[in-house]
């Protein structure tokens, strides 16, 4: 099963083409200290499946690695640009984020999509202080969806995983979110967020799950009359639940 995490990844791309949903995977959500990650950027269409829809447009492609502390590092360089994958060596211990946002053009509609993932390096996710080491802290992304559940330390299989939907940094009420199974087309399950924002989901079965909001705004320009948002969050739900940590070690 592929494993996703916390490294915050934030892509801004711009280019004509026809419209896909973005997501994110990491190889593994829980890394060592001294470790390597695997991140992988990959598009769709619309989704309800984890159908890859062709490589990213290489000359668009901007990858960047978000850590706990909010230093942020450009990991463009290391990626093969087929299949738009690098491996990471993260520097400092507690929760990632890797996030991606793009930004094209079709016709004259914009198409801002973004996409997140989350993963824990060493056995304490608090281990470094900042302004991401938690994951409800949102990044900013025009639609995003930050977990309230923490998507690495809190997923387990028959328990709930929450989160909420912003646009514009604020709740977003009454949207449809899709939760997406790897591997189980068309067993998807949606929700309406409710005043807050927010919506919950209880995955079945350890798997990955992609959970997805789409948004379409009269947001216009001179070259562009609407704006159609996309948001994606990668979620590694895990047999065995990650290692409780010692309250003496969280600050």
């Amino acid at each position: 099963m592929k494993l996703f995490s916390t490294l915050a990844i934030l892509l801004t791309c711009f280019q004509a083409a026809s419209a896909h949903d973005t997501w994110v995977e990491l190889d593994n959500p829980r890394v060592q200290e001294d470790g390597l990650i695997k991140v992988s950027l990959k598009q769709g269409n619309d989704h309800d499946d984890f159908n890859v829809h062709g490589p990213l447009n290489a000359a668009d492609a901007c990858l960047t690695a978000n850590m706990p502390c909010g230093c942020r590092i450009d990991i463009k360089p290391t990626m093969t640009k087929a299949y738009w994958s690098a491996e990471y060596k993260p520097t400092k211990p507690g929760l990632h984020v890797v996030s991606h946002l793009n930004t094209k053009q079709n016709d004259r509609e914009r198409e801002i999509t973004s996409a997140k993932a989350y993963f824990v390096v060493g056995s304490n996710p608090t281990a470094t202080k900042g302004p991401l080491m938690r994951c409800d802290r949102p990044l900013g992304h025009p639609l995003e969806i930050v977990p309230i559940t923490n998507p690495v330390t809190q997923t387990v299989p028959n328990k709930p995983l929450r989160v909420r939907v912003l646009f514009e940094k604020q709740p977003l009420p009454n949207v449809r979110v899709t939760f997406i199974p790897e591997g189980a087309t068309g067993k998807l399950t949606a929700q309406k967020t409710d005043m807050k924002g927010e919506a919950e989901f209880i995955p079945a079965e350890a798997n990955l799950y992609l959970v997805v909001v789409h948004k379409k705004s009269g947001n216009s320009g001179p070259d562009y009359d609407s704006t159609a948002y996309t948001a994606t969050l990668t979620v590694a739900v895990p047999a065995i639940p990650f290692p409780a940590v010692a309250k003496s070690s969280i600050q």
